[in-house]
């Protein structure tokens, strides 16, 4: 549409005419601005009712009638420019995807940011579209945000450094030392520890070409450094093997290597898929042999039960032993008699008595009574 509208600008007076006409625009006494504003009005109308498949050849066709075979002048062009400028079909500079804190990864990244701001370079915008654009593009809510837009006069130079700063972006030294020491990780496939080694190797690149550092590697050397570290990286011996011829051609490309690695890591699934499923086809015999031992342990399993239970029995024959041994004579506790008492105390129902229990005196205890035989006043045992 931009392509046309500027045909349309710098259209010679017939060929304006011819449009006007193909588009049913008055145009007759009327001044060469106001039938280029009719005809694109007239444009943006038509386009808005047809579908996409029609557009395309409706603009095809417009592109013929306003194509000429001579070249516009400078005074032309230049008038071209400044409608173009300030027509209202021109678009802003817009950055795809937010800028956001450097830990979030849905968010977008710094060299994806100066690769947009490098093609709104090329497109003609003015340092200051860029500029808004790049500040637009912040998420709402953040302080650098709120920085930025304290500023009046904020060259695009010292914005990109800012947002490099945002981003902790490494420099080329802390970036080639993670390329000499990176290595696959147990669980991480082939091809996802070749594009970490691309990714690395093009960061490294990056930032030669962007001059914020003042070490510059060649690119050469960074190429060999990768093949270096992606042949000694990888855990696998035989894709290592089958890649070594690629990774020592100097002159091999990044399509090739994602290729090959991509047909040697399929080669490696697939072989290991097979040795599992040998190793499935035996385990029937191993469980033949399992089953005879469960026979064998079922059959001495009587033998064994009728053990166990003798040597239960005897455990509780020793535990009733033992409690016979430490039980009291008397019985139990609550069983047990209270203290002796003569016949009269008994009949008195009192609880001490201090008197002899078997004759009922005063005088002496049992123990020297003489009633009952024992005149000479011993002890039981002196009498024996």
């Amino acid at each position: 549409m931009l392509e046309v509208q500027a045909l349309v600008y710098s259209a010679e007076k017939a060929r304006l005419e011819a449009v006007a006409d193909r588009l049913k625009v008055e145009h007759k006494e009327l001044s060469r601005f106001v039938v280029v504003k009719a005809v694109n009005e007239s444009i943006e109308e038509q386009l808005k009712k047809m579908e996409s498949a029609e557009t395309i050849s409706f603009l095809q066709e417009l592109k013929l009638l306003l194509t000429s075979s001579g070249k516009s002048s400078n005074h032309e062009e230049s008038y071209v420019c400044q409608l173009l400028a300030s027509s209202a079909l021109r678009r802003q500079f817009k950055v795809h995807g937010q800028i956001g804190e450097p830990d979030q990864k849905d968010k977008l990244s710094y060299t994806s940011l100066v690769r947009q701001i490098n093609t709104g370079i090329e497109q003609k915008y003015t340092e200051t579209e860029l500029v808004d654009g790049i500040i637009r593009a912040i998420t709402p809510g953040m302080v650098l945000r709120s920085y930025l837009e304290s500023h009046k006069e904020l060259c695009l130079e010292r914005l990109k450094k800012i947002l490099r700063s945002h981003y902790g972006v490494k420099d080329t030294t802390e970036l080639y030392q993670t390329l000499a020491s990176l290595c696959q990780s147990q669980k991480e496939t082939p091809q996802g520890f070749l594009m970490r080694a691309l990714n690395i190797r093009q960061q490294i690149l990056f930032a030669c070409y962007e001059g914020d550092t003042e070490l510059q590697y060649d690119a050469d050397h960074v190429k060999q450094l990768f093949l270096r570290t992606v042949e000694t990286g990888l855990l696998d011996e035989s894709i290592r093997a089958k890649l070594r011829p690629y990774l020592q051609d100097k002159t091999v490309t990044d399509e090739v290597l994602i290729q090959q690695v991509s047909v040697a890591a399929a080669a490696e699934s697939e072989r290991n898929k097979k040795l599992k499923s040998q190793s499935k086809y035996r385990v029937p015999t191993v469980a033949t042999v399992t089953e005879e031992v469960k026979k064998q342990t079922t059959l001495k399993q009587p033998k064994q039960d009728d053990l166990l239970v003798a040597i239960n029995a005897i455990r509780g024959e020793v535990k009733a032993l033992k409690e016979e041994m430490y039980r009291p004579k008397g019985g139990n506790k609550e069983e047990k008699r209270g203290p002796r008492l003569c016949q009269n105390c008994k009949e008195e129902k009192k609880k001490s008595c201090n008197h002899c229990f078997k004759c009922g005196s005063d005088s002496h205890f049992a123990r020297g009574c003489r009633s009952q035989g024992n005149e000479r006043r011993l002890l039981a045992r002196d009498g024996k």
